[in-house]
């Protein structure tokens, strides 16, 4: 296959590049079955072309897929043009898409951007103008601190939950909590992630030094999954270290990590505008979501695990990484914050002071009007809903009918992380007071 005519034989499947054999066949037949002859007697002679080359591409994919000599060539060109289309994108303005598609528009995104850049150089001084003004009204609002009021003003409200049944003093502000079968661990402000028994809260049982904080940790099967401020993804074998690995995964920092709730794949999204799929074993790249306009703040698999729903300023998008389609899930009036899913669910929240619950399937939408949320999680069951609040409080909601349940008075400071237990009978908080916190929510059981 020569290197201009380039196609990602994997997306045309619908599969990635550790398909198996029988995944590979299974693919081809269940996708030639649809561009088939029969089905297509009464078809536009348009819509037959079509069909046409789809047949021809899925028969180049089963062709070059199915034969090991063939796949590891292939194999070598993929990671290659892969990094290429990564590194042309964050140039370009990639919009996303496959890498053949984005192929047959590089021409178009180069010219569009030399103009871009000729009309800058012609504005060039009055846009200078411009960014000084607003850089001087960026001061005198920065002075009067607005955020702080929307922040940490407190809806009139009563706190029905105040004492916890264990506090983690972890030295510094936490960021973001995994809570195992047996250990609590904590991503801190100063460059650690601490693990904590609830028998013994006053001091981590295992410490991991890193060379820049983390905001995103996830665990799963012994594999400790860790994103830091630089960019990089640890994958932290907690059984062997020697089979532990580090990723430069993105160009800032890292926002959310997670693994994927059916296989093999651990996802990551960045400031850096992108969401990535990753290999947890191996640590190799499978997809890339590229050319998002804004820094993503929070991404969730769904329960398929098959697709990735994330932020992008006010609006949430919903990413199928096995074919690389995507569409708009939900708009809020301002930027979004937090996102969580359970089931055919997703939840957001943001800016707004409004949580909103999306059946992806069927667009059905549940709204909740309250405080601003920096961090959602559903219970394991899906019956409840919980909201980190940039306020310190942390609300228990009923997932079914947005009914507030529980109004924690969890942290001074922001609360920057909540997270259920495996059981869902605990609740774990993490706060800028440099706290972890557990509160016992037996009661809705």
């Amino acid at each position: 296959m020569n290197k201009s005519d380039f196609i990602d034989l994997y997306a045309e499947l619908g599969l990635t590049q550790t398909a198996t054999e029988a995944e590979i066949k299974r693919a081809y037949m269940e996708r030639i079955k649809e561009v088939h002859p029969d089905k297509l007697q009464n078809a536009s002679e348009q819509e037959r072309k079509r069909a046409e080359q789809k047949s021809q591409r899925l028969n180049q994919a089963k062709e070059t897929l199915l034969n090991p000599d063939k796949r590891f060539i292939y194999d070598n060109l993929y990671r290659e043009k892969l990094s290429e289309a990564a590194n042309i994108a964050a140039e370009y303005g990639f919009d996303g898409r496959r890498y053949n598609d984005y192929a047959q528009d590089i021409e178009r995104f180069r010219a569009e951007r030399n103009e871009k850049l000729k009309a800058q150089s012609r504005y060039r001084p009055f846009i200078f103008v411009i960014i000084v003004i607003m850089g001087g009204l960026s001061i005198l609002w920065r002075l009067v601190k607005p955020e702080q009021l929307t922040d940490f003003t407190r809806p009139e409200e009563v706190v029905t939950l105040t004492e916890p049944i264990y506090t983690f003093n972890v030295g510094a502000q936490a960021f973001e909590i995994a809570p195992t079968e047996t250990i609590c661990w904590v991503a801190t402000e100063n460059k650690q992630v601490q693990g904590f028994q609830k028998e013994n809260p006053t001091k981590p049982v295992q410490t991991i030094s890193l060379t820049e904080s983390a905001l995103a940790i996830a665990e799963k099967n012994g594999i400790l999954a860790i994103g830091d401020k630089s960019g990089v993804l640890n994958l932290v074998n907690l059984n062997d270290e020697a089979k532990s690995k580090s990723v430069k995964a993105h160009s800032s920092a890292i926002s959310s990590v997670q693994f994927s709730p059916t296989t093999d794949e651990v996802m990551t999204s960045s400031w850096d505008k992108t969401v990535r799929v990753w290999n947890k074993e191996t640590g190799e790249q499978l997809r890339t979501r590229m050319g998002i306009a804004f820094p993503i703040y929070s991404a969730t698999f769904g329960a398929s695990g098959q697709s990735v729903a994330f932020t992008n300023d006010a609006q949430a998008m919903i990413w199928n990484w096995k074919d690389g389609t995507m569409k708009t899930l939900t708009l809020h009036k301002r930027r979004i914050f937090a996102i969580a899913s359970f089931g055919d669910w997703v939840a957001t929240a943001g800016e707004d002071r409004t949580i909103k619950q999306i059946h992806f399937k069927t667009n059905s939408v549940r709204t909740i009007d309250d405080a601003v949320a920096v961090k959602l999680a559903y219970r394991p069951d899906g019956k409840l809903l919980a909201a980190a609040g940039q306020d310190g409080r942390v609300r228990i909601y009923k997932a079914e009918n947005g009914q507030k349940l529980e109004v924690i008075d969890a942290h001074r400071l922001k609360a920057n992380a909540v997270k259920f237990s495996l059981d869902g009978k605990e609740l774990y908080t993490a706060g800028a007071d440099s706290t972890v916190k557990v509160w016992d929510l037996r009661k809705f059981d």
